[in-house]
């Protein structure tokens, strides 16, 4: 059994008393899509949703190759246009590295690498903006029991902030204890003058 990522140590839990499609809700939406691919590998997708009165479309191109090596490009209607590219296997069994950005909002990049080993995951996030956020995430486990830690620091803020968290498959229910940690510091140092 692979192991999880952190962010799903406890997820059946949240999904069971928040609802999900996976356990039982759902929402009805009227939806229709058109998908094409080209013959160059570029697959294009047109999805209109309607919520209440209201029409959302989506325009997405795609493409990726037998390399490891993927782009999109989606335009959500208004003036919003997301582009995601990334590399899957390509420097290391096991490696993915991505990178997105949100336009016309320059401060909405962000890169992350995910390395996956079979009883080891990890990701790192770092923002592609002046004053960057940087996130470090590890889960590991085995058999039944899964732990996880996770780590951040706000260039903006000065600030670092930790959690750690466990889960136990005991097959007939999932337990999940967390613990967080919120610390502020300003680096250097600076000592006062004596």
């Amino acid at each position: 059994m692979p192991v999880p990522a952190y962010g799903d140590v406890g997820k059946a839990v949240a999904d069971l008393l928040k609802g999900s499609p996976k356990s039982g809700a759902f929402q009805l939406d009227n939806k229709i899509t058109y998908s094409g691919t080209t013959s160059t590998g570029l697959a294009v997708t047109l999805t209109a949703v309607t919520k209440g009165d209201k029409v959302e479309p989506l325009l997405k191109a795609a493409w990726s190759n037998k390399l490891g090596y993927s782009a999109d490009v989606s335009f959500d209607g208004g003036a919003k246009v997301g582009v995601n590219f990334g590399a899957a296997n390509v420097l290391l069994p096991g490696l993915k590295l991505t990178g997105s950005v949100a336009l016309p909002d320059p401060n909405s990049g962000k890169l992350s690498a995910d390395y996956a080993f079979p009883y080891l995951t990890t990701k790192a996030t770092v923002t592609a903006t002046a004053k960057p956020v940087v996130d470090l995430v590890a889960s590991t486990g085995y058999k039944d029991v899964i732990g996880g830690v996770e780590t951040g620091y706000d260039t903006a803020k000065s600030a670092v902030r930790a959690a750690c968290s466990w889960g136990l498959d005991a097959r007939d229910r999932w337990q999940q204890r967390s613990g967080r940690s919120i610390r502020r510091f300003a680096w250097p140092a600076h000592q006062p003058a004596s």
